[in-house]
């Protein structure tokens, strides 16, 4: 549109030129926004998780915050992710005990996005937050294992799964 706009009242080459700047401004907005979303369970469909703002009925355990990133974190965007998680976990209905990052979109982290996630990390962890990882790939797992994110992690929290994750997880104490 802006290219059609661009072509008919100035000229052909101008009208293209502000045609790619404005979709590289585009792309850069978008990139910059947080991409997290927050996952539940799918009804009928054991141990298959979604996110909720698109499955009304995915249900979310109590204490846990499951969450994906649905665009790759990089440099651009990563401090926005972080925010958004400390939003999401602030704001939750009751206090997070747990968040599982499912990683499956995610290949690799550059240096910034790994620096400020083993912060955010430190952050769960000094509130007594446990965090997990699942659905890591080779290069993702070996850009955390450099950067020192395992180490902090812990390789026992690095799983498969969302269910496997759940399962290994602290129980909270029981009243009564």
């Amino acid at each position: 549109m802006t290219a059609a706009l661009g072509v008919l009242l100035i000229d052909v080459l101008e009208g293209l030129i502000i045609a790619m700047v404005a979709s590289l401004l585009l792309v850069i907005y978008r990139s910059s926004r947080p991409s997290a979303a927050v996952l539940g369970e799918i009804p009928d469909a054991p141990g298959a998780y979604g996110s909720v703002a698109l499955n009304p009925g995915a249900t979310e355990n109590p204490g846990v915050l499951v969450v994906r990133f649905d665009a790759p974190v990089y440099y651009a965007n990563a401090s926005s992710n972080v925010q958004a998680i400390k939003a999401l976990v602030a704001g939750a209905a009751s206090p997070v005990r747990t968040v599982v990052f499912d990683l499956g979109e995610q290949h690799q982290f550059d240096v910034t996005s790994l620096e400020l996630f083993a912060q955010l990390v430190e952050w769960l962890g000094s509130r007594s937050i446990e965090v997990f990882l699942v659905a890591v790939h080779q290069d993702l797992r070996a850009d955390a294992e450099r950067g020192g994110l395992l180490e902090l992690i812990g390789e026992a929290h690095v799983l498969r799964t969302i269910p496997e994750a759940l399962a290994q997880r602290k129980q909270p104490p029981s009243i009564g």
